[in-house]
């Protein structure tokens, strides 16, 4: 059989006729010997429930890792059943029986890491479902230990590529700090770097600031990788033919090390505002801010920097020390914008300190300073956009099986073009055959058997996908992150008396507006010292006029006598 010729009949089976679940039934039911014509609705049952023994499903999951904080996890997925078998009603002729799962990971240490991906692959029974592929969330609270976590993030990501098995991500409070590369086959839901530098180019285009101080915690993982994408938006951007051509500098870009738990519990003492030595790293950076002729900070950094900068602005307030001159910083003339790896603590799922059940409105992360005009990037992680995430994935995952399948019936074509026909039982065993390839063996336990064959291929078909989710075109950047991606503006603002975080704004990037397209909007904006306009974003121009009185000198030269 040619390839053309395959690709006809898997077409016609992928799009079956009316008539096909009549015609198939009937001949499913002459290979049972011992029928007659005339059957009671009994008899039918019972050939029914034997064809159904015959003809065991395939089956095989989509298996979620949830790390969490807390022990019960919030029912998300109630109606993944009825989305998973939705979506086989257009493959009847397919024994595909898929499923999704969700396990709780609690225990943050290698062994436990190891036996909770290895345990999917031990007693492989028929009637048990197979994952081959994982969905790796991470809900994770603000406390945790980063760079720990991300340590056992990693080692889950080696564990699952090592095995062939592929990822799909939703980690919304890692965004802009935890980057894979296509070895780890990983894609991603969430938004990456790429996605956060775009944002923040658009932010700053909106309102013509062309001069930027981006300051960074060297110890927060994606730091390095935040600068390399905003320099890549510089040069996109300061291009003639680019449709959104804005041009921009990055006039200083500051490292400092932060601080972590422990270092910053030593070092700021909630009831006394003392500027110790432990803070000078962070002094000296605004020391060259203040300097600089750029008013507008990109700071990227996690949220003991955030209350380390907080303090330091209440203690430069009011001061008498040779620091009070950076009080200026945190006025009207500055602009402050934190990256989602600095406002993690606000996108934990199902937070407690929400002023509003839209999130339009996030409590106060600090006990200092309260500076009203900051902004901040926010990937919110609420129970809508967990479950919307897990809907998506399932889709991905769904539509990667079936054309894997599509795959494998050009790479094993039947033996005979009748095995095709929709007509005859014998497609049904070719078909499982097939299936079976869908299931990874037993990875872990058995040496002949260190990795699933088609992981790869199926990594492959995931990123090479182009579907349509909820009516959006969707697929994968060659980075590995969506072409769709949303992050929402939030502003600060002090009119409780505490400093609230209120959502002002939506950055959005959809292929219906064209291939990379993005959009912010933004309004109801809460500017620095309360300003009812936006700063200048550099320092103001003065004139000076240098005139000098007309007279003789003070000084006459004349010959030696």
């Amino acid at each position: 059989m040619t390839d053309t010729q395959t690709e006809l009949h898997w077409q016609s089976l992928v799009k079956p006729a009316k008539s096909f679940k009549r015609k198939l039934l009937q001949k499913i039911d002459k290979a049972f010997p011992g029928r007659h014509a005339h059957r009671t609705n009994s008899t039918i049952s019972m050939v029914r429930r034997k064809r159904s023994m015959a003809l065991d499903m395939v089956r095989v999951k989509l298996q979620a890792f949830i790390f969490e904080v807390q022990l019960k996890r919030p029912e998300s997925n109630a109606d993944a059943m009825s989305q998973l078998q939705k979506f086989m009603n257009a493959y009847p002729h397919l024994m595909l029986d898929p499923e999704y799962a969700e396990k709780i990971i609690t225990g943050y240490n290698p062994l436990v890491i190891q036996e909770m991906v290895c345990e999917e692959f031990e007693s492989i029974r028929p009637s048990k479902s197979v994952a081959n592929s994982f969905f790796i969330v991470n809900d994770v609270g603000t406390f945790t230990p980063r760079h720990l976590h991300d340590r056992l993030h990693r080692l889950l990501f080696q564990i699952t590529a090592a095995l062939g098995i592929p990822s799909i991500t939703w980690l919304p409070n890692r965004v802009g700090q935890f980057e894979l590369d296509e070895s780890q086959l990983a894609v991603r839901l969430e938004p990456l770097t790429w996605h956060v530098s775009h944002a923040l180019v658009d932010f700053i285009h909106a309102f013509n600031w062309n001069i930027v101080i981006i300051v960074t915690n060297k110890l927060v993982s994606g730091s390095a990788t935040l600068l390399e994408e905003m320099r890549n938006r510089q040069s996109e951007r300061s291009a003639p033919d680019h449709p959104k051509y804005f041009e921009f500098e990055i006039s200083h870009q500051f490292e400092f090390t932060g601080l972590n738990a422990t270092g910053f519990t030593k070092c700021i003492r909630k009831n006394e505002r003392v500027l110790r030595s432990c803070l000078s790293p962070m002094l000296n950076i605004l020391q060259e801010i203040w300097k600089a002729d750029a008013r507008v900070v990109i700071f990227n950094g996690d949220f003991y920097d955030l209350n380390a900068l907080l303090y330091i602005a209440d203690c430069v307030t009011n001061s008498t020390s040779h620091y009070r001159h950076l009080n200026e910083l945190f006025g009207e003339r500055y602009i402050w914008i934190f990256t989602p790896s600095t406002m993690s603590s606000l996108t934990v799922a199902d937070s407690q300190g929400k002023h509003s059940m839209d999130n339009k409105v996030l409590k106060e992360s600090t006990l200092f300073r309260r500076i009203p005009g900051m902004f901040g990037l926010i990937c919110l992680n609420d129970i809508e956009r967990r479950r919307s995430s897990a809907e998506l994935a399932r889709e991905i995952w769904q539509n990667s099986l079936i054309e894997l399948t599509s795959q494998l019936t050009k790479l094993y074509p039947p033996e005979a073009t009748g095995q095709l026909d929709s007509s005859e039982p014998r497609r049904m065993a070719y078909f499982r055959q097939i299936l079976d390839k869908l299931k990874p063996e037993k990875l872990c336990g058995d040496s002949d058997h260190l990795t699933w064959q088609w992981g790869r291929r199926m990594f492959d078909i995931m990123r090479s996908l182009t579907f349509t989710y909820q009516q959006e075109p969707v697929s994968f950047l060659p980075n590995g992150g969506l072409n769709v991606s949303t992050m929402y503006v939030y502003n600060s603002r002090t009119s409780t008396g505490q400093m609230d975080w209120h959502k002002v704004g939506t950055w959005s990037m959809s292929n219906k507006w064209g291939k990379q397209i993005s959009r912010l909007l933004i309004d109801g904006v809460t500017w620095p010292g309360g300003s009812n306009s936006p700063p200048k974003g550099r320092p103001s121009k003065f004139k000076v006029r240098v005139v000098t009185i007309k007279e003789k000198p003070f000084v006459i030269y004349q010959a030696v006598q």
